[in-house]
């Protein structure tokens, strides 16, 4: 009789154990995939401000090839490029704050990035201009003095500090 109890018991405690194991597998389980499924919208927020950062310097390099081409040839298609880009980079560079509202220091170099470009394109149509206005001479002389390329570099440096820090934090997130 005795034997039979035990029996019993231990047929109970496995019948309760059973869902409690499996429980607490399905609760890791839920955990580890949240987590998982956390990491890769982090991972994949990094890559979209990394597509941000470099569509910010494709239209800034598509201006300065549209006026380029207008500069040497001085007919008004080979604006097209600038054009189209004055009108883009505005929305890439809010589009790029949006992305790093929770990054304060991105946000720092946002602030330093608009006044960089607003220079930028504002030397782009003054060069378009004179070469209107001057010719072709007048606007190689405005190109030599080195101001639009200056300005370039510092944004060059700018947007590569940029993804530094999210090549950084993509390193981190990939490693949780």
């Amino acid at each position: 009789m005795l034997n039979m109890r035990t029996i019993q018991a231990k047929l109970a405690l496995g019948f309760i154990l059973g869902p409690v194991i499996l429980a607490i597998v399905g609760a890791i389980a839920y955990v580890s995939t949240i987590a998982l499924t956390d990491s890769l919208a982090q991972r994949q927020h990094s890559y979209q401000v990394l597509l941000q950062t470099e569509l910010v310097s494709k239209l800034l390099v598509d201006a300065e090839n549209g006026q380029r081409g207008f500069l040497l040839v001085g007919s008004e298609e080979y604006l097209q490029p600038y054009t189209a880009s004055t009108a883009a980079v505005a929305d890439a560079i809010a589009r790029l704050a949006e992305l790093t509202s929770d990054n304060p220091r991105q946000q720092g170099r946002i602030e330093r990035l608009r006044p960089l470009v607003n220079d930028r394109f504002k030397t782009l149509a003054e060069n378009i201009q004179i070469r209107r206005d001057q010719g072709l001479d007048a606007s190689a002389a405005k190109v030599s003095t080195g101001a639009g390329k200056e300005l370039m570099d510092q944004i060059r440096a700018l947007l590569a500090d940029f993804n530094a820090e999210e090549n950084q934090l993509l390193e981190q997130r990939s490693a949780e």
